[in-house]
């Protein structure tokens, strides 16, 4: 019936799917429209057919949704990195808060009685949030790859990117990029800067970056291997200026942060984050996964009885024990290997159990070999971290058909300007064991 190119006339926006796309139906099919607003009233051109779903762009906008704002950038659609920059600020908020709750009335069957919504918190800082950057370089290009693309699109300031990496990135167009792959950067509350090269063969840094004061470390990785997706690999850093790390300060907790560790990018809304999980523990034994540079660890800590958190990334975990030293904390040990791995090998009993389990997985999320694990641990809390609504809705049907009920939903916008979102649920064990 519908072909690519077909023109759809006054088609109405009627929600917004989890990814960010507005969704309408046009004879019983639905449509996903980029950059729309719910109430939109559009003209369509259709990009893509399935036999379940169309795809279109916007041809015209009829009638303007209520919830529209001007995006601030110029390079919006155009980039990427944002999806929500049309939408006024409350109403992305809205937007998150419908997309969590679908998520887990559409895939878990969880429906808003099942358990206490929290709100959502706003981010102090609605943009030049981020604390970490990472741009593909190609010839004279350093920018962000268009959508669903490798191309790259050139961008000389961006809106949700901490100032200060403007201003330093700017510097690189007048130097020799041609055997660059990513230029990284990471900055904290001094606005000190860690800068890593990603390079096809080794290179000689131009000593003109050693006189911008805020660089207090250059790496370089190497990653020749252009089938290679991963922007680090898995080849050492070779520190070339300063330290290979810098110090990152939430309330009273320093953090040692290296350029391939995980910690939050919104700085603000991660101490939030934070001071909310340690509100949700009493003098516990707790078990922190994939705890990246121990940031939730070392967080809660004088909240805890004993703290274990465990990584996969080598240099997270060196941070992490090493920040354990800076802020002379004695009841938190980190473990290098895989979450599945470690949960295989620690052993647990009523003497030495686990009360509460701090799950903090990739957008992926922990899947069945680690909810598995999980399980035969059966922590009476488990307080699951997510930045991906769906992976967590999947993975809270597991718990839940396991004899776990959610007791509270609460989101952090840590990601303005887009529709990511991080949600932090609170479930208890109906049953001793």
């Amino acid at each position: 019936m519908f072909k690519i190119g077909d023109v759809l006339k006054n088609i109405k926006i009627i929600s917004i799917a989890g990814g960010g796309d507005g969704i309408a139906r046009a004879d019983g099919i639905v449509i996903f429209v980029k950059y729309a607003a719910s109430g939109d009233m559009l003209d369509l051109k259709i990009t893509e057919v399935s036999k379940k779903f169309l795809r279109a762009d916007i041809l015209k906008i009829n009638t303007l949704s209520s919830d529209r704002t001007s995006p601030l950038c110029e390079y919006y659609s155009k980039c990427g990195g944002c999806n929500f920059m049309h939408l006024m600020y409350d109403s992305q908020l809205e937007y998150k808060k419908n997309i969590i709750k679908d998520a887990l009335w559409k895939i878990a069957k969880i429906k808003e009685g099942d358990y206490f919504w929290e709100g959502i918190l706003a981010s102090p800082h609605k943009f030049y949030y981020r604390n970490k950057l990472q741009v593909p370089v190609s010839g004279d290009k350093i920018g962000f790859y268009a959508p669903k693309s490798h191309d790259i699109i050139n961008i000389d300031t961006c809106l949700i990117q901490s100032k200060i990496f403007t201003d330093i990135l700017n510097k690189f167009r007048t130097l020799e990029t041609k055997n660059f792959r990513y230029i990284c950067m990471r900055t904290n509350h001094k606005n000190d800067i860690l800068l890593t090269f990603v390079i096809r063969k080794t290179l000689d840094i131009p000593l003109t970056l050693l006189e911008i004061d805020n660089i207090k470390g250059i790496l370089l990785n190497l990653n020749d291997d252009l089938k290679n997706n991963f922007v680090f690999s898995s080849a050492s850093f070779k520190l070339v200026y300063g330290m290979p790390y810098i110090i990152e300060k939430l309330a009273d907790v320093k953090y040692k942060i290296s350029a391939n560790s995980f910690f939050q990018i919104n700085t603000g809304v991660g101490e939030a984050l934070y001071e909310y999980l340690k509100l949700q523990i009493k003098n516990e034994t707790v078990l922190d996964l994939y705890c990246g540079s121990g940031g939730i660890s070392l967080f809660i800590a004088d909240s805890a009885k004993k703290v274990i958190g465990i990584e996969v990334i080598k240099e997270a975990v060196l941070n992490a024990r090493e920040s354990i030293k800076i802020n002379n904390i004695k009841n938190v040990e980190f473990l290098e290997g895989t979450v599945e791995e470690n949960l295989a090998r620690l052993k647990f009993s009523k003497s030495n159990k686990i009360d509460s389990l701090i799950l903090n997985p990739p957008r992926k999320g922990a899947g069945d070999k680690v909810i598995d694990e999980i399980l035969k641990i059966a922590p009476m809390k488990i307080i699951y971290v997510s930045c991906n609504p769906a992976t967590l809705a999947r993975d809270l049907r597991m718990l839940q058909e396991a004899d776990y009920s959610i007791r509270t939903v609460r989101a952090f916008d840590m990601f303005p300007q887009t529709s990511n979102v991080e949600t932090v649920v609170c479930l208890n064990r109906l049953k001793n064991i």
